[in-house]
């Protein structure tokens, strides 16, 4: 169903209390009549044919194949939703570790951090503010989303996306995901600046050593992004 915000608490929300007075998941016609603004994830994936996640799932199947015996159709389907449900973990994991960075906790991937520090002083000077998990809305669009990671300098926001990959290479789900949330940060004063930074995966490690920081511009995808979300609102009645 994807990730739905409130704009009045300013929160993610997922479950909501049933009339029953039973929690429960929340559903697309909830996110309708509460007024609940979809994520940009759930706006790309809603309106767009992921060709890179459709190939990525080819290519596991074909490890699977190629790389285990299988004697039954579920036995396949298992090994596939095993070695998916792994790569969903390194991610998750790696998250966690950027994140516990930037709050000043030592580990592996404290190095990592310091390289898009050492990129934002480059570009823009000295950083005044770091931010983590942040989230925003963008109340034209009526979208909200949560920032992995920022900085603010003086004169400038950057929003950084950090991403686990096999190889460098930025889908432009990516670009039009850090539109939206550019969106929510632009016009408070600041010019806004976006970027990815990729770590690169060793079959299921994440290698701190190996990184890119591509800026990404935004601007470029904002028509995409309106069309995007007026599509996404007339396929759901929202």
């Amino acid at each position: 169903m994807g990730h739905f915000y409130d704009p009045k608490t300013e929160s993610l929300v997922s479950k909501i209390v049933g009339k029953n007075g039973k929690e429960r998941n929340l559903t697309i016609k909830d996110a309708r009549e509460l007024g609940y603004y979809p994520s940009p994830t759930t706006i790309i994936g809603g309106v767009t044919n992921k060709d890179w996640l459709a190939t990525w799932k080819l290519n596991l199947a074909w490890d699977v194949i190629t790389n285990g015996k299988v004697s039954s159709k579920e036995e396949f389907l298992a090994k596939i939703e095993a070695e998916a449900s792994k790569g969903r973990s390194l991610g998750s994991d790696t998250h966690s570790l950027m994140e516990d960075a930037a709050k000043g906790k030592r580990n592996a991937f404290t190095p990592a951090f310091e390289r898009i520090k050492e990129q934002i002083i480059t570009l823009s000077g000295d950083i005044v503010q770091t931010i983590t998990e942040t989230i925003v809305f963008d109340h034209e669009f009526r979208v909200g989303g949560t920032i992995d990671l920022g900085f603010e300098t003086k004169d400038t926001i950057w929003i950084v996306d950090h991403k686990t990959m096999k190889k460098f290479d930025v889908p432009q789900d990516y670009e039009k995901q850090l539109c939206f949330y550019a969106r929510g940060k632009a016009g408070k004063g600041k010019q806004v600046r976006t970027a990815v930074f990729a770590i690169l995966t060793d079959g299921m490690k994440a290698d701190p050593n190996q990184t890119l920081f591509t800026e990404v511009e935004w601007e470029k995808w904002q028509r995409w992004c309106k069309l995007a979300r007026d599509l996404y609102r007339e396929n759901n009645n929202l």
